[in-house]
């Protein structure tokens, strides 16, 4: 996965290189610190806590006409995911090889953290004004789609942490997470080469993250749907 991930990144650079004689495209990078967390569509199954994440990436932009641009991007997301508490005993990573075989037995009211990486293919339309001094604002609708490479989880009853170290849990999440949003924000003109730019962007989840192989203590199968939310701080620069 990572020599794919090397190669693809490689590609995608040398691709928007290559476009960079052409004024419609553009090529840039991003640092973005996120918020995310996770929700369920069960009742015995809440949201209990946030991840800080980041998400690290290239992307090019093709304008078709004067103010719109299609966007795609490739990227690495970190420690996405977040903290769902099961009112009800079960077994929750039941695919994964636990440090400890009790932890196939939870009791009730026990929350599991998730710590999630993508390699992640952002695609979007991108709609801007016209500028105003050095500025110019934007709106950014538009799809994500996350492919797994890591996943690393906590167990927690109440205030205790029942593991000693993250557990590998890529068995119980599912390969592929897509996601749909939209972002706003300004760009800004140190010249007519360089541009910094800052938005927020919201992302919502509509594939299931989490396995549906889990079993609860009254042998009923566990298939809810946990979905992924996110809100990002978008800062980086076009070259």
């Amino acid at each position: 996965m990572k020599k794919i991930a090397l190669l693809s990144g490689i590609m995608f650079l040398l691709n928007f290189s290559l476009s960079a004689q052409d004024e419609s495209f553009r090529f840039g990078i991003n640092l973005s610190p996120n918020f995310n967390w996770l929700s369920s569509n069960a009742s015995d199954i809440t949201t209990e806590g946030t991840n800080f994440g980041l998400r690290l990436g290239f992307q090019g932009e093709y304008f078709f006409a004067e103010r719109y641009a299609l966007a795609a991007g490739l990227g690495f997301a970190f420690n996405q995911g977040g903290t769902l508490m099961h009112t009800q005993a079960g077994d929750y990573w039941s695919q994964s090889e636990l440090a400890n075989v009790d932890f196939h037995a939870l009791p009730e009211n026990t929350s599991l953290k998730y710590s999630i990486q993508y390699l992640e293919i952002p695609i979007g339309l991108k709609m801007l004004t016209n500028e105003f001094g050095y500025f110019r604002y934007y709106a950014e609708p538009g799809i994500n789609l996350g492919i797994r490479t890591q996943a690393r989880g906590d167990i927690f009853n109440g205030d205790a942490q029942l593991n000693d170290n993250e557990e590998d849990v890529k068995a119980d999440v599912n390969l592929l997470n897509l996601s749909w949003g939209i972002g706003a924000g300004a760009e800004y003109s140190i010249n007519a080469n360089t541009i910094l730019f800052l938005g927020v962007h919201y992302a919502n989840g509509f594939l299931d993250v989490t396995d549906d192989k889990a079993l609860r203590a009254d042998g009923e199968n566990e298939d809810s749907n946990g979905l992924t939310r996110a809100v990002t701080i978008k800062i980086g620069v076009f070259f």
